[in-house]
């Protein structure tokens, strides 16, 4: 089955808007602390995501919600009322249809980014 999946990415952790000035024009950036996020090899960054099933659906449809999976240590760590107050950062429903698009995305040189 596919999943359509919506994420709020202000909700993860440290996570922030901001304006950067690039070479010729400004653009609103979402910055996101890596300490918060996994380091691969290579250079990788990963988000580990937990999605887990509502019993009831929700009002738009919604099968199941997004949560950001912490360490075992961190999450050992926390106390039950800091466990339940991780926030929902998304959702997530079933597809109607089995094709989905998956077009890449090209950043070409001509394109100022600001870095």
């Amino acid at each position: 089955m596919n999943y359509s999946i919506n994420i709020d990415l202000k909700k993860i952790r440290g996570a922030f808007v901001k304006l950067i000035q690039g070479k010729t024009v400004e653009k609103k950036c979402i910055c996101i602390p890596v300490e918060n996020l996994y380091l691969g090899k290579n250079g990788a960054v990963y988000l580990d995501l937990s999605m887990v099933q509502l019993k009831k659906e929700g009002k738009y449809g919604d099968t199941h919600i997004v949560k950001e999976m912490l360490s075992s240590d961190e999450y050992n760590a926390m106390s039950d009322e800091e466990r339940n107050s991780i926030p929902i950062i998304g959702n997530a429903k079933s597809q109607q249809y089995n094709n989905i698009n998956n077009a890449a995305v090209e950043i070409t040189d001509d394109e100022d980014l600001g870095f």
